[in-house]
């Protein structure tokens, strides 16, 4: 008589759940682990990264991730709509908001993270939206379609904030035939990915989109007008900017109210803090995702997400991977979060990656293999100069590196040779690489 199953509860619903629920049941094929997940929407996991394909009339079930026979499997078991509200470590329970306590032999919150919103006077009023479920962008695109039923001109949309989610829902707001302007309180769009070289060629990409961008632009204030509704922008600097709409996408914050009130480690930005085996201190208990702070940092990308389930269903099945250098580091160009199975992507720029060894960068138009390295040429255009990059892939651990190294596009046909001094023109140097000097021929 085989042994009874031991009981894991995941806590959320998302896309890190649905990867180890998927990796799990994947490695376990002698059914040591029943899986019990609590998603708080009323749908099965989703991939939030496509929801902008929303907006083109995509159906929203067509965003679940996975086969749908993996919630059918007897070895797991998906409980939806209900949110936990307690969880006692002593006990090794949970309790949701339904009174239900379920018990556990091991534990994994993967509550994600909830979007940031600012203290900006009037950003509680009616077409103010967060960008973050299918439930806001469903929200998002009902009051667009309502505006512009009403309205004799294109509405006016604006988006708080410039980083990957900014973008994205700029993105959102473009595709329903919005004019859109994003607003950067720092000097670059995707601060926290690239520095200042690399924000000024996305800006540049992004405004041909037709997207205005506003940087060192901090908002004071969001505006009534005479409906009660947003009307207005008002910039710290003075500049004021009629809209319709706005977004926040100001960042996110770690859910990790459930572990704090248990009494877990918490990280000083929040977070549930984790070891390298994305265990917390409790050595029942894991935490992976957004809400997992490793390294004294949470990461908002979905990619170390993944690793860091794969990392998790290792320890469960006895192994003893790990989650070492999880964090990324700005480039001078662009920073691609890859992994064997998925890729970050930026839809709003139409980049897209489809292997770990063959990764496009945004604004990328052209490729050319490159038989002596692991990785591909991908071309771009920047102030009327063809761009290649150079694009190492290196495994280390669970996940892939892609650094990507600018190279000049000169002589393109020339043999190549040991990198060196680049003796280009200023000009050539400026619009290839934000290092001027250091370009890789000689």
């Amino acid at each position: 008589m085989s042994p009874l199953p031991q009981q894991l509860v995941v806590v959320g619903g998302g896309m890190v759940a649905q990867r180890l629920v998927e990796a799990l049941r994947a490695r376990d094929e002698a059914g040591r682990w029943h899986v019990t997940v609590l998603a708080e929407e009323p749908r099965a996991p989703y991939d939030r990264v496509a929801l902008t394909s929303y907006f083109s009339g995509r159906d929203p079930e067509s965003l679940s991730l996975g086969s749908p026979d993996l919630w059918g499997d007897p070895c797991v078991t998906l409980v939806r709509g209900r949110s936990v509200i307690a969880l006692d470590l002593a006990a090794r329970t949970v309790r949701s908001d339904d009174g239900t306590v379920r018990g556990y032999d091991r534990l994994v919150l993967a509550t994600g993270s909830r979007p940031t919103v600012p203290p900006i006077v009037g950003a509680d009023l009616p077409g103010v939206f967060v960008y973050r479920t299918i439930d806001d962008v469903a929200a998002l695109r009902g009051w667009v379609e309502e505006r512009s039923a009403g309205l004799d001109r294109p509405v006016r949309g604006a988006v708080i904030g410039g980083g990957l989610l900014g973008l994205e829902a700029a993105g959102a707001l473009q595709a329903l035939g919005t004019r859109t302007t994003v607003v950067q309180v720092g000097s670059h769009l995707m601060s926290a990915q690239i520095d200042l070289g690399g924000g000024h060629v996305l800006r540049r990409l992004i405004t041909r989109l037709g997207v205005d961008v506003r940087v060192d632009a901090a908002t004071a204030r969001i505006r009534a007008n005479d409906r009660g509704q947003v009307g207005r922008l008002e910039l710290a600097d003075g500049e004021r900017i009629d809209v319709d709409v706005v977004v926040l996408a100001t960042g996110v914050t770690p859910r990790d109210e459930l572990a704090r009130a248990a009494g877990l480690a918490v990280g000083p930005r929040g977070g549930v803090v984790v070891d390298e085996a994305c265990r917390t201190a409790d050595p029942r208990v894991w935490a992976a995702g957004e809400v997992a702070c490793i390294d004294g940092a949470c990461l908002g990308l979905v990619a170390p997400g993944y690793a860091m389930a794969e990392v998790v269903v290792d320890r469960l099945l006895g192994g003893a991977r790990c989650s070492r250098a999880l964090t990324p580091r700005r480039s001078s160009s662009f920073l691609v979060w890859t992994s064997r199975a998925s890729a970050t992507r930026l839809p709003v720029l139409r980049a897209r990656s489809s292997s770990c060894t063959r990764t496009r960068l945004p604004g990328c138009t052209r490729s050319w293999s490159c038989p002596t390295m692991r990785g591909r040429f991908w071309a771009a255009s920047s102030s009327g100069m063809r761009r290649r990059m150079r694009v190492c892939v290196r495994w280390s651990g669970v996940r892939s590196r892609v650094t990507p190294r600018p190279i000049c596009s000169r002589r393109a046909a020339a043999p190549a040779r040991p990198a060196g001094t680049c003796r280009m023109t200023r000009r050539c140097a400026r619009a290839t690489t934000s290092l001027p000097g250091r370009c890789g021929r000689p």
